[in-house]
């Protein structure tokens, strides 16, 4: 934000001023309306059922479709997540989902909080289990729900084994934590075998994995990933299927604490040689990461576009990665040496706009992965653009489609991938059919219209600022009207208001349409000058906070808006500049720096300046366990306080530094631990949402994730 000034101390000096202008409003539709009857569903299905779309259903706690029964949702039907009692709905080991939607009517597994209100980890998620092979046995699916009658367990023999069919299906706001760092994915798929049909399934802002495959052989085609918090697709315990148009976007400023990764594989947890190996394939994929061009900030807990570690065997085939911090990165000797062997394939893809296309971590092993890389024919690009698909990270109206000239229109090879259907095209889409219309929703959050009024800009104290209303989201065919107050009186019938800014005025913006369709005022911000800005690790391997700052690359954060004209003058302190708005700056020693920013118009008429001190410590330090026996943390999920309970062998002082999903700070303090402790601190003023716990000291750092409800 824009600091504010007074003229008496700052004579002859005329303010930078920044309009904030969003308002978001939720719509209530009074005529016309269709209601559906609410079946609250609490209690297991054990015999064959059927849910009609003239019903809303709500989950309300764990529902296991057991007994060999069959669940048939007919196409149309919403089921939604109970947030208090944890909604998840399981399908057992014997049991089968027949949920057969149609591309115009999909059906929809989605939130039960309001609209608007709508977030990650509202609700559990939707869990298949089967009998097809797993490399662990028969084992619990993850997430706690597991209970007496084994009604968790998933695994077994049959590689044919059916759970049912997902056709035309979405799934948003999933992945509830039912204990801390133990939570349902969007769809948990453990043990599925090949007799199961999973395709057109769109999963959106997840709270933990998009999709996570627990060994199994399932053959999944068109699978979306939207905005999820931790990875797009997870490959685990032996999954020998292959998946087949695949798409995940995800959202620059949402990662997890465990690091998000488009693709994540292992063999199991400890890199075993247990069989089945995870051998899976996928096929014309197409990942858009985080960063749209070389300079975007991005949350720094992003890492790779594909993560294949502990003895996978996960193959890479015509796909594209694009826009992510590292593209490949194969981790251990096992899969390292799986690669050489042939036996872990990357070919026919293309890697653009990554800050690395690949890189490696061996111990025994000397892997060329660059060697490797280029023989399979796979093409690094510079730049996302250089891909030349239509609106990649056009978030609200996405579009993959390769324009003419595309290098993805042509170049994919099926050799020796014979059971996939073949292209000729490299990604997830050809030149003329866009398998995502008609039935996905790439605004989950709610049907709000977004009241819009035009681009920050940048004007003087006492200059005109015009107001531009624009409503996002209406339906088709509709017509807005437009009321402007400032609070006492109305001032503008229009969309477009121009008004002078000679000192700070709330706006009020009413849009209405539709008859008796009515808007609820939001609020339109003209601030006067301010501004702001934050450092932070650009690698989360080292630890930054106000308290511990090491060596490495520091990200310096400017909130203070953007103008084509604007210029930004940054001293590092260390005898460095940049004239980048956000830069990247790598301190090669310790000490004290004093910061400084100074931003101009660009004409020399309006400029500001904020000066800040750094302090960099001679120490990187990992995530490494510093002898932290047991970390837990209490109630699940949070309210209105959180306690954070330590037993440890170290004794001393400790840093706890709590930060939400998009990377602020919330809490950062300095604690003594004597090997116990049980720390509490208030969470009533937290926004609902994802946050993560970081515990340090000089010797390491251990981080948690909860959910404030």
């Amino acid at each position: 934000m824009w600091q504010i000034f007074n003229d008496n101390n700052l004579k002859k000096k005329k303010i930078m001023k920044k309009k904030l202008l969003y308002a978001f409003v939720a719509l209530m539709f009074l005529s016309n309306a269709v209601f559906s009857a609410v079946v609250d569903v609490t209690s297991a299905i054990t015999s064959n059922t059927t849910w009609t779309s003239n019903n809303t259903y709500v989950l309300k706690g764990f529902i296991y479709v057991k007994n060999n029964a069959k669940l048939t949702i007919e196409s149309g039907t919403i089921i939604k997540g109970d947030k208090q009692t944890k909604g998840t709905l399981i399908i057992t080991r014997g049991s089968q989902i027949i949920a057969d939607g149609l591309k115009t009517s999909p059906i929809v597994f989605t939130s039960n909080q309001p609209v608007g209100q709508r977030s990650y980890g509202d609700w559990g998620g939707l869990i298949i289990l089967g009998k097809a092979p797993v490399n662990q046995g028969e084992v619990s699916i993850e997430g706690g729900v597991d209970n007496a009658s084994g009604d968790g367990k998933y695994g077994g023999t049959d590689v044919n084994d059916n759970s049912g069919i997902l056709r035309y299906v979405r799934i948003e706001f999933a992945g509830i934590a039912f204990q801390p760092d133990n939570e349902i994915n969007g769809l948990t798929m453990g043990g599925v075998g090949a007799g199961t049909t999973i395709d057109y399934v769109q999963v959106s802002y997840s709270g933990d994995d998009s999709f996570e495959f627990f060994g199994g052989t399932v053959v999944c085609k068109h699978l979306i990933a939207f905005k999820g918090l931790d990875d797009d697709f997870d490959t685990d315990f032996g999954y020998s299927g292959r998946i087949q148009f695949a798409l995940s976007i995800r959202d620059p400023k949402i990662a997890d604490v465990s690091s998000s990764n488009g693709f994540e594989s292992d063999n199991d947890a400890s890199g075993s040689d247990k069989t089945p190996n995870t051998t899976a394939k996928i096929s014309n994929f197409t990942l858009i990461g985080p960063k749209e061009t070389a300079s975007s900030s991005i949350n720094s807990l992003y890492k790779r576009g594909a993560h294949i570690r502990r003895n996978s065997r996960f193959s890479l085939h015509n796909g594209i990665i694009m826009g992510w911090p590292t593209g490949i990165y194969i981790d251990s000797d096992k899969s390292a040496q799986a690669m050489i062997d042939g036996n872990l394939n990357v070919k026919n893809c293309i890697i653009a706009g990554c800050d690395k296309n690949y890189d490696k971590v061996t111990q025994n092993v000397t892997l060329d992965i660059l060697g490797i890389l280029s023989n399979g024919a796979n093409i690094f690009l510079t730049n996302n653009t250089d891909v030349m698909l239509n609106a990649p990270f056009n978030y609200t109206a996405p579009n993959l489609i390769p324009k003419t000239g595309s290098p993805a229109l042509i170049g994919a090879s099926f050799s020796g991938l014979t059971e996939f259907e073949q292209v000729l095209y490299i990604g997830a889409f050809g030149s003329d059919v866009d398998w995502t219309a008609g039935w996905t929703n790439w605004n989950p959050v709610g049907s709000d219209i977004i009241a819009y009024a035009g681009a920050d800009q940048l004007v003087c104290k006492g200059d005109s600022v015009k107001l531009i209303g624009t409503a996002v989201g209406l339906p088709q065919g509709a017509t807005a009207t437009y009321l402007w107050s400032n609070g006492s009186s109305t001032i503008g019938s229009t969309s477009t208001l121009n008004v002078k800014t000679s000192v700070n005025t709330t706006y009020y913006l009413t849009i209405t349409y539709g008859g008796n369709t009515v808007v609820d005022n939001s609020v339109i911000s003209v601030t006067t000058p301010n501004f702001e800005w934050n450092h932070n690790q650009a690698d989360s391997s080292i630890t930054f906070n106000n308290k511990t700052n090491f060596y490495g690359n520091i990200y310096f954060s400017n909130s203070s808006g953007t103008k084509a004209t604007w210029t930004y003058a940054w001293d590092f302190g260390d005898g460095n500049t940049s004239s980048e708005k956000s830069p990247n700056h790598q301190y090669n020693s310790a000490g004290t720096y004093n910061v400084k920013l100074v931003i101009g118009d660009g004409a020399n008429i309006c400029d500001d300046s904020i000066a800040k001190t750094l302090v960099i410590y001679p120490l990187s330090v990992s995530e490494v366990n510093f002898g932290v026996n047991s970390f837990n943390v209490y109630p699940v999920p949070v309210n209105n306080e959180i306690n954070i309970e330590l037993d440890a062998d170290y004794a001393g002082e400790i840093n706890v530094n709590i930060i939400d999903m998009y990377g602020k700070q919330i809490i950062n303090t300095t604690e003594n631990l004597n090997k116990t402790a049980i720390l509490n601190y208030k969470t009533d003023s937290f926004s609902k949402g994802v946050y993560f716990i970081n515990i340090s000291n000089s010797k390491g750092m251990i981080s948690k994730k909860f959910i404030k409800m």
